[in-house]
């Protein structure tokens, strides 16, 4: 479709941020809705040298809107460099076959006495593997996919696997896996077969999370890659780490609020050569399989949105530098707020601020490339996003997936 365009003064003489208007065109909600264009769309202008240049659509200045409201805005420099006075949309490209995984982390209640266990008591013989321990923590690494559901499926099997494992020590005879994203209180470290006690550790100050991994295109993975990495996890933040913490609520507020640990704040993120591992989620989202669904598939469509705008703005990730800056994820999702927002929002004990955005969140989350294959598993994460769930993982996922009551044994 083409669309007309005109030169914008107000563009023109915003010389604090001259580069970045140069990669925009501008749009008044006006046209926006008359031509059905929508912030963040892409569109391509041919030069007179036959380049072509990719603009990201943005809000039109309020003089710009009074002059004419149904064209769209370039600065004079790029508007000269036009071969024909019309831009046509370009439509995204999704990028597909992004591997989906993750390590959840759960906590060993032991029921009669609300002490945490420690996951070495079980699984002191399984640092690696697909159950394991982190610390005092089981750790869940499931088998990854490019759909959220079948990862889900596989969590499941490990919380099976897991309970038998469980079951086999007589010491602590009732046990509950917790979804929790912080625990502080008494914990029983260690046991004594032979002369069949417990040592315990009286003051326990503990955090756990739900780290997602990307399988994301390797032109943008490595450390060397790391200035793209640090401006797709600012998108992360906004999506998906800031409706993360809904389900923790006010009692679960200690993992992102306390002072010294950058644990589950906002920015977390490791970067290798295989993966993007984003790592500001808390385990709470483990309660309940709706929630540990819906947020593989929401980070999976945010992550697959950033990567196809990037792969579209970079040339196919080969001018990296366009993506360098805060302004230039914020050419690409207007509404991710300053980082200090973020971190009022996320860091809060209370979601109140956070709340306020989710609004927002999810309307541009269903403008995202990918978002119509994984509408069930996000829509069901909103719907019941403030849901009081228990902490009791098992009984949750199996009520859940089983439809009926849990039978004992």
């Amino acid at each position: 479709m083409k669309i007309p365009i005109k030169t914008s003064w107000t563009m023109d003489n915003a010389k604090e941020n001259i580069i970045q208007e140069s990669r925009v065109i501008r749009a008044p909600r006006e046209f926006r809705q008359f031509a059905d264009l929508h912030l963040g769309d892409f569109v391509t202008l041919r030069a007179h040298n036959g380049e072509l240049l990719l603009l990201t659509i943005e809000k039109a200045y309020d003089d710009d809107v009074k002059a004419d409201s149904l064209c769209a805005y370039l600065t004079s420099r790029i508007y000269n460099l036009v071969a024909e006075k019309q831009a046509q949309v370009c439509n995204l490209n999704i990028v597909n076959g992004i591997t989906l995984g993750c390590d959840p982390e759960l906590m060993i209640i032991d029921r009669n006495t609300g002490n945490l266990v420690s996951a070495q008591n079980f699984f002191g013989l399984r640092k690696q593997g697909e159950i394991g321990y982190d610390g005092l923590l089981i750790e869940f690494r499931p088998l990854p996919s490019i759909h959220e559901s079948v990862v889900v499926d596989n969590i499941y099997t490990l919380l099976t696997k897991a309970r038998t494992y469980l079951d086999s020590c007589q010491m602590f005879p009732s046990t509950m896996l917790a979804g929790i994203s912080s625990f502080r209180g008494k914990a029983a470290v260690a046991r004594n077969v032979t002369t069949n006690t417990v040592l315990f550790q009286p003051h326990v100050q503990l955090t756990a999370g739900f780290h997602l991994h990307y399988g994301i295109p390797r032109e943008i993975l490595g450390w060397k890659k790391n200035f793209v990495a640090k401006q797709v996890v600012k998108a992360l933040d906004y999506y998906v780490g800031l409706p993360s913490i809904i389900p923790e609520g006010y009692n679960d507020s200690y993992r992102r609020t306390v002072q010294g640990l950058e644990y589950g704040k906002p920015g977390m993120f490791r970067l290798d050569d295989r993966t993007l591992e984003y790592r500001t989620p808390g385990a709470s989202l483990m309660k309940h399989p709706i929630l540990a669904q819906g947020l593989i598939g929401l980070g999976a469509t945010v992550i697959e949105d950033i990567c196809s705008r990037v792969k579209t703005i970079t040339n196919g990730f080969t001018q990296l530098d366009e993506i360098a800056s805060d302004a230039d994820i914020k050419i690409l999702y207007p509404h991710i707020p300053p980082v200090m927002e973020l971190f009022r929002a996320i860091c809060s004990p209370t979601i109140d601020v956070a709340k306020r955005h989710l609004d927002t969140i999810r309307r541009d989350v269903e403008d995202m490339v990918g978002y119509a294959g994984r509408a069930n598993s996000i829509n069901n994460f909103f719907d019941n996003i403030e849901t009081t769930f228990s902490i009791d993982v098992e009984d949750n996922w199996w009520r859940y997936r089983n439809h009926g009551e849990r039978q004992s044994g």
